[in-house]
């Protein structure tokens, strides 16, 4: 089988970042370095970020610096990577991405901890860098220029040094003298060797890097944070320990200062160890300096240094610290990986876990904010330091939240709100931070106002009133019989003096370039005259009237009931002229339609005065033309599109990317029957190429020309609304939108308060809906928008129980999920948490000791939306979540590992939970010093070790609520344990007497037959409902060699997935009561999630980042039907699983699903990531898309080579090799290039440049990329055949 690999939403975990001026001069940017890729955002005039720039290495980012060269204006990027290189980048404004502008190899690829790339440094003068490994090695580069003013780097300057660890590199203030770099260095042989802070100094003249200093530090000191030396400090460094820190500097003669770093009166830390300061951000400025620290829970203080000059008789003056000061700021969120102080005020958090922020400063600190002053080493006592918090924020003022999944912990993806296609709804974040979010693919529209006309109208218009205007002016809607107009200012009202005709319906409006406006009604032509009181009217022939008209800044077109075209211009002198006409019907004896023509002139260009083409539908023929107007062939056709019905709409807009110059004319048509066309018209011939069908609703579509974030987009309106846009990745995207009332008129709208919105018309109200302005619409990979509910605990698991009928509270369905929150014991209640949760969520909640564990099982209800509240449209939109009923709620030792709703044989209708407890349960810290426990010494140490014990709780739900029924505990069967004999094989067992120390912990449970599956530990297990408790009907001791980690069901077959050993399948044989095992992997994968595909095939995802598939071969089958005993006598495994599929992500795999996108179409494998990524593998539909898309992938890892030099084969190979999976983020890396290098591609692919578009198009619409209509409805309306009938197998392999 092969595959096509795709990304729908982009890791949202965001682990470095830095600030600097990377497109120009002066600029202030941000670079966010993810664990794969690169983007560039820059903060607006509002304070929002844009994103300029997003590009995938293809490699890991170890380390992310940025440094400028002396006398420079603009900076470079500095990475270290799992490449084995150092890579220099720098931006290209006129392309909108990084280039390499350097690369030096110094080790071998991989993350391995002798080689570097972990730790990097650059000198603050940028003549230099130090890029050091975990152990051994680091080596320095000197940077400098040609003649040419380009950047070039020396060969590397070794300065290694023999078992020893390194735990942080900087690179210190100088000034002008030799870069110094600091590092903290421990010895691990002996083992006792103390920690040590080395510095290291760049010798420029001799080119020799030397080992200058070496000073002992605290043994819990793990960072170094650099401080401004020259003229604007006392340089040297201040170390982090784990209880203060400690200012050194290069002068012996100078003492040290340290500073406690304060903890919480009412502490919340799981530990009495002390604080972590995780993160830091120096801000610098002529006669000032200041650091902010985050600790490891949020909490943020501001670091300041008091210096003084002291005069030296034969160095002159030198600036010395004189005291040092830490101020409580602010509590954030939650621990940071990264954060920046920006130029303009703002600061950047990239968040642990939970949304990144964008924050602004209100103040540096104020005088009653918590102060503790540093002393010298000698007057420092070890005494802790408490602080009071602040419940909310009083420095610091958010201006904007990114929005991360990060960490993704469990999904499930469904049709829950009855829209006809999935949602995906997500757990994740941690704690505090913890949410569920349902992921509605499209881009959202919130609603700003709702007002009722006095009417139904038949239009909707906005104008403005000059064109240098940034807002629109007038709201003009259209009647049956009059037209009402409303003046657009502080508020919306109705005006008479605006020069418009009331009392005729208007068909189109208009404002030319000299300020002057029309109005096209049935009877004519209304020009007003940029003074309001002068009126043109124009009128048509007597016994004729208007049908339709459109126009641009210049120029406007109408079509006539006796379907004839007229084309008139603005002259010179700003009167409106007609210039030409033509008959769109030549034969006289064409049929009267109840269809009306339609038509679009093309919008003007930057530098043009006047269009050239015009889209025409006559409404009666399956045609739509486009003719010239170009002055020697005015009117005259010059190309033709067939269609399957009569058009109802047809749009010429000019689709242009922010992040790119290029531009594409596209014809956009909507037919009666639901489906839009999309072309490429040739901005000089007038050619169509590239066309495009799809079916978007069940109503006929409609088209209009918007504008969101200054670019155009054109409106898609059906059952169903869409919009299509060139994306920053030149990419013609369509993207639905998420709203559920169908529009009927709507139109671009733009005022003060709501700069990217429409007018629309649904019945008799009028709404106005304003864009999301914190999301990107050009970005490829944001695809979904949000509706987010808070957690009390970090989400664990996800349920989706069957939908059931209670005629009790409604008259329709609602559907009902599952959720399960675990965290370490809260010591206040969830009524405390739901009172206070505003200052809970931002400060974090007290936590209990290690061992207690806050959990909750609660029932979460969908609205459905195909029953909507139609007497508050408002109010049915925004209450997608209700919380039906809790099941459980302990702050007890109680830790629930595992849910599973299921239907016992016995008692078929009615529906169970079974709930997996653990008792005991906690992760135990093991000291490496201490000698582990073994057979002598396990009974010594038995007393100071409780072991968990596991019981099953089993509830029944009665139509209301859920209701509890009996407990069955977890026992051994016997006082014997079977083991796996790895001497006789996979399928023999042999008995050694069991520990009573053993651990009995369920980690998952699943359905099978009316049966109830619990995996603990290794053993597999199969009960049934019982009166009293479960009745155990039997088990597999040893089912797989280390833990259970996931279950799947497939008629009579188990797969399990163990936690280091892949894949197990195993039968059950219900004549002799027992599991056989059937095949297993011989490769070793750690699973962590496992997806059933077919009858044979499964797909799992392991925590090194590969999703593999794997399938029982062939004559499995038929071994299985001869071998009664399932391979019971054999020495091992009866058969292994095949590899089909393998392909490297990047990033821990958590969840997996099968999904049927489209009805009728092949399923869709979706996997998602622990860093928040979401992507999707498509089958590929033939053997030549195949050999299209794997020649396109080896032309690519040359024309687009990873920037950090890594090679992509070698990436998507990183554990195991790939195999059957196409990377169609690289192949959409095609668009990016220039035409040239298309053309060469092409020509190397025997295949044309429209050839790959269209594909590249076609397999990026089968994604999650559009809402597919309900497709039995639109059959139903327009004759369409039945579906072709579904194999039993979807996935096809070869």
């Amino acid at each position: 089988m092969f595959l096509y690999n795709l990304t729908l939403q982009r890791p949202s975990a965001i682990y470095f970042s830095v600030h600097g001026s990377f497109s120009a001069p002066r600029a202030i940017e941000l670079v966010l370095g993810r664990q794969t890729s690169l983007e560039l955002v820059r903060p607006d005039e509002q304070g929002h970020l844009k994103s300029l720039c997003f590009q995938e290495i293809y490699g890991i980012i170890r380390s992310l610096k940025a440094f400028r060269l002396t006398g420079a204006k603009r900076d470079y990027l500095l990475i270290g990577s799992d490449s084995g290189k150092i890579t220099v980048l720098l931006y290209n404004p006129s392309t909108y991405c990084f280039e390499r502008v350097h690369i030096e190899t110094f080790g071998k690829s991989g993350c391995r901890r002798i080689v570097p790339g972990e730790y990097l440094a650059t000198d603050p003068k940028g003549r230099a860098c130090m890029i050091g490994a975990i152990e051994k090695q680091k080596f320095v580069y000197v940077f400098n220029r040609d003649a040419l003013e380009n950047l070039t780097i020396s060969s590397p300057l070794e300065a290694h040094k023999s078992s020893f660890i390194c735990n942080d590199i900087i690179g210190l203030d100088v000034g002008f003298e030799n870069p110094i770099f600091a590092a903290l260095e421990r010895a691990y042989d002996p083992p006792e060797s103390p920690k040590t802070l080395v510095f290291y100094e760049l010798d420029l003249g001799l080119n020799h890097v030397v080992r200058k200093l070496a000073t002992p530090v605290e043994a819990d000191a793990y960072k170094v944070l650099p401080v401004p030396g020259g003229r604007d400090g006392p340089g040297g460094v201040i170390v982090c320990s784990l209880q203060h820190i400690r200012y050194k500097t290069l002068q012996n003669n100078l003492p040290d200062y340290i500073c406690s770093i304060p903890l919480r009166e009412k502490n919340i830390s799981p530990t009495e160890r002390g604080n972590l300061v995780v993160a830091f951000a120096l801000h610098r400025q002529k006669g000032l300096f200041f650091y902010l620290l985050c600790t490891e829970l949020g909490d943020l203080f501001k670091l300041e240094m008091d210096c003084t000059t002291i005069e030296e008789e034969e160095e002159g003056s030198d600036i010395v610290m004189k005291e040092m000061r830490i101020r409580y700021l602010d509590s954030l969120p939650c621990p940071v990986n990264d954060m920046c102080i920006l130029r303009n005020g703002f600061l950047f958090v990239a968040s642990e876990y939970g949304n990144h922020g964008f924050y602004q400063f209100r103040s540096l600190g104020r005088e009653q904010d918590f102060c503790c002053v540093g002393v010298e080493d000698s007057k420092w006592s070890n005494e802790p330091v408490y602080f009071s918090l602040h419940n909310n924020l009083e420095n610091l003022l958010l201006i904007e939240e990114i929005e991360s999944l990060a960490p993704l912990t469990c999904w499930q993806i469904g049709d829950f709100y009855g829209e006809g296609s999935p949602q995906i709804v997500v757990g994740s974040g941690r704690r505090h931070r913890g949410s569920w979010k349902t992921l509605r693919l499209g881009y959202r529209w919130t609603e700003m106002a709702v007002s009722e006309l006095p009417g139904y109208p038949v239009g909707v218009f906005t104008v403005r009133e000059q064109q240098q205007d940034s807002y629109d002016s007038y709201i003009i809607v259209s009647f049956v019989n009059a037209s009402l107009v409303l003046s657009v200012g502080e508020t919306v009202e109705e005006v008479s003096d605006s020069g418009f005709s009331t009392f005729v319906s208007t068909i189109f409006v208009q404002l030319f370039s000299n300020n002057s406006i029309v109005q096209v009604h049935a009877q004519g032509i209304r020009h007003i005259r940029p003074d309001l009181q002068t009126v043109h009217e124009w009128k048509p022939p007597k016994g004729l009237f208007i049908q339709v008209a459109d126009g641009n800044a210049s120029q406007l077109v109408i079509i006539l009931n006796s379907k004839q075209l007229l084309y008139f211009e603005l002259d010179e002198t700003g009167m409106l002229t007609e210039i030409q006409e033509v008959e769109l019907i030549q034969d006289q004896s064409y049929e009267s339609s109840s269809f009306l023509p339609c038509v679009s002139i093309a919008p003007l260009v930057a530098g043009q005065s006047k269009a050239s083409f015009v889209a025409v539908s006559d409404g009666i023929s399956y045609y739509t033309r486009l003719y010239s107007l170009k002055k020697e062939s005015c009117l005259k056709p010059i190309s033709l599109q067939a269609l399957d019905t009569v058009a109802n709409s047809v749009l010429l807009i000019g689709l242009s990317a922010p992040a790119s110059s290029r531009s594409e004319l596209v014809l956009l048509i909507g037919s009666h029957s639901g489906i839009y066309i999309r072309a490429l018209v040739d901005p000089i011939t007038g050619a169509l190429s590239e066309q495009q069908s799809r079916l978007v609703g069940t109503q006929p579509v409609r088209l209009q020309r918007i504008e969101i974030q200054g670019k155009p987009v054109a409106l898609v309106v059906s059952s169903r609304s869409y919009l299509v846009y060139l994306d920053n990745h030149l990419l013609l995207q369509t993207l639905p939108i998420g709203y559920d009332w169908v529009f009927d008129h709507v139109v671009g709208f733009c005022s003060e308060q709501c700069p990217d919105g429409v007018i629309a018309c649904c019945g008799s109200s009028l709404c106005i809906l304003s864009f999301e302005e914190d999301r990107d619409l050009f970005q490829t990979t944001h695809l979904f928008h949000s509706d987010t509910q808070p957690s009390l605990y970090t989400p664990r698991r996800l349920v989706d129980r069957e939908d059931i009928l209670s005629s009790s509270i409604t008259n329709y369905t609602r559907n009902r999920i599952l959720t399960l929150e675990c965290d370490q014991q809260i010591v206040i209640s969830p009524q405390d948490i739901v009172s206070h949760s505003s200052s809970l969520r931002q400060t974090g909640y007290p936590l209990g000791p290690i061992g207690s564990w806050s959990c909750a099982i609660q029932q979460m209800t969908f609205m459905d939306n195909q029953f909507p509240n139609h007497e508050d449209p408002v109010e049915s939109t925004s209450c997608r979540w209700q919380q039906k009923c809790e099941i459980y709620n302990s702050e007890t030792k109680e830790y629930i590992s595992s849910i599973c709703c299921i239907r016992f044989s016995h008692d078929s209708s009615s529906l169970y939970l079974c709930v997996g407890v653990v008792m005991d349960y906690a992760l135990q810290v093991t000291n490496p010093l201490e000698k582990n426990p073994t057979k002598d010494n396990i009974d010594i140490q038995r007393e100071s070790i409780v072991f968990p014990r596991s019981e099953i709780r089993v509830y029944r739900w009665n139509e209301t609520q859920w209701e509890y029924i009996h407990t069955t505990p977890i026992q051994d069967a016997s006082s014997h344990r079977m083991e796996w004999n790895y001497d006789y094989g996979a399928s023999h067992l042999s008995f050694h007497a069991a520990s009573r120390y053993r651990n009995e912990i369920i980690t998952t449970m699943a359905s099978f037959q009316g049966h109830l599956l619990v995996a603990v530990g290794t053993s597999l297990r199969m009960y049934d409902l019982g009166k009293k408790q479960l009745l155990k009907k039997t088990q597999h001791p040893r089912a797989t060699p280390h833990k259970i980690t996931c279950i799947e069901t497939c008629y009579d077959r188990i797969f399990l997935s163990d936690v280091q050993e892949s894949v197990f399948l195993y039968r059950y044989s219900a004549a002799d009561n027992l599991f056989l095992c059937i095949a297993d992997d011989y490769l070793p994968k750690w699973c962590t999630t496992m997806c059933l595909l077919d009858y044979d095939t499964v797909a799992i995802g392991d925590k090194m980042g590969n999703i593999s598939i794997l399938r029982l071969p062939p004559e499995a089958g038929t071994f299985i039907e001869q071998d009664p005993t399932g391979g019971l006598l054999s020495k091992e495994a009866p058969h292994h699983f095949q590899l089909e599929a393998c392909y490297y992500v990047g990033s821990v795999i958590q969840c997996l699903s099968k999904v049927e996108w489209t009805t009728g179409d092949v399923p869709l494998l979706f996997y998602g990531t622990l860093d928040g990524a979401i992507g999707v593998m498509i089958p590929l539909r033939s053997t030549l898309d195949m050999e299209l898309f794997q020649a396109l992938e080896l032309q690519l890892r040359e024309y687009r080579s990873p920037l950090c030099g890594r090679h992509h084969l070698a990436y998507r190979s990183y554990f195991f090799p790939v195999r059957h999976v196409i990377d169609g983020d690289l192949c959409e890396e095609f668009y990016r290039l220039s035409l040239e290098q298309q053309e060469k591609i092409v020509k190397e692919l025997d295949r044309s440049i429209v050839d790959v578009h269209r594909k590249l198009e076609d397999y990026r619409e089968r994604s999650p990329h559009h809402h597919p209509p309900n497709e039995a409805q639109w059959r139903k309306q327009h004759g369409g055949g039945d579906k072709a009938s579904k194999t039993s197998s979807l996935w096809v392999f070869q």
